[in-house]
Formats: structure tokens, C-alpha cells, sequence
């Protein structure tokens, strides 16, 4: 027991523990050069806010940087390639990714995310709304569910773009 604390933990607790905060502040940057290559860089909890409780626990910033060349076919149709990498402390992964888009409607795609799964997934597109169905597959010999797991993503843009574009598929 230290002071009014109850503790499991060999160390005790931080007294000032009430001062966490649940602010994290981010910012990032998207370019887009002749309308088919696009690059972005994100920064997630630039501020490191302290979010644990009843401890200090800083919550580390998290680096992203992705980029996507769309060649278009027609008016009707496009084809997408898509990179990712992101960081976090030690912690290091990496995603590349082929999307579709057919008949201005219907979005198919595959993905790997290096050492961790495979990806395929297939949905609708329409104006500023999406709907995606997806399916990954572990590839990593530390997952405990290697059978693979399902996923329903919708999307709706308040704003629609210029041209209709395909939207990268990042998993997080």
C-alpha cells in the first residue's frame, strides 16, 4: 500500500496521475501532382499526451507516410497502386496494394501487409458514398487466427471530389 494507493505493480503509481490528458493533437500533409500520383506524411499524437491512469503512460507518435499512382482507362475505369509505411517506436510495418475501379462503380482489390496478412476486397462505389467488403488472411506465425477474419467499411464524403477516385484501402 503507498499512501491511498492500492497497488498490484512493483512500482508504485505516479501521484499526480489526475493531470492525463486525452488531447492528441496530429497533422499530416497531402499532394497531389497531376492528379494521378498522390503523396501524404502523417504525424498521430505529435503532443505525446499522457493517457494512462493511474500511472503516467505517454502515448508515443506514430509517423506515416503513403503514396498512390492511379492510371486511368478511359472515363470508366482505373487501376491503382498504393504504398504505405508506418512507425511507431520499434515498431515498423509496410503495405502495398493494387485497387480497381470498374465501370465508375465497383471497386475490387489486393493488398499485403509485409509480414502480417494478405488482403482482397470488393464493394460499391457511388458518387461520395462507398461501401467496401474485405477478407485478410495471416501470413505471420504469431497470429492466433490464421483462418482469416471479415470486414464491412462504408464511407460517406460530405464534399465530393472533382473526378471520382479510388480510395486507398489502409487497415489500422
Amino acid at each position: 500500500i503507498y499512501d491511498e494507493w492500492i497497488s498490484p505493480f512493483p512500482n508504485p503509481p505516479v501521484k499526480n496521475a489526475d493531470r492525463s490528458t486525452y488531447l492528441s493533437l496530429s497533422t499530416g500533409m497531402l499532394a497531389v501532382f497531376d492528379n494521378n500520383l498522390t503523396l501524404g506524411t502523417y504525424f498521430f499524437h505529435v503532443n505525446s499526451p499522457d493517457v494512462g491512469r493511474p500511472w503516467n503512460s505517454k502515448l508515443p507518435t506514430r509517423a506515416v507516410v503513403h503514396a498512390s499512382y492511379t492510371f486511368l482507362k478511359g472515363d470508366r475505369h482505373m487501376l491503382q497502386v498504393f504504398g504505405l509505411a508506418s512507425k511507431q517506436q520499434n515498431n515498423f510495418s509496410a503495405q502495398v496494394a493494387l485497387n480497381a475501379l470498374f465501370h465508375r462503380h465497383f471497386l475490387f482489390g489486393a493488398g499485403y501487409r509485409v509480414n502480417d496478412n494478405l488482403i482482397v476486397n470488393g464493394g460499391f462505389h457511388h458518387r461520395n458514398f462507398n461501401v467496401l467488403l474485405s477478407y485478410d488472411v495471416s501470413v505471420s506465425h504469431y497470429a492466433s487466427n490464421a483462418l482469416g477474419s471479415w470486414e464491412l467499411g462504408t464511407s460517406f464524403s460530405l464534399f465530393r471530389p472533382t473526378r471520382d477516385v479510388v480510395v486507398p484501402f489502409e487497415r489500422m
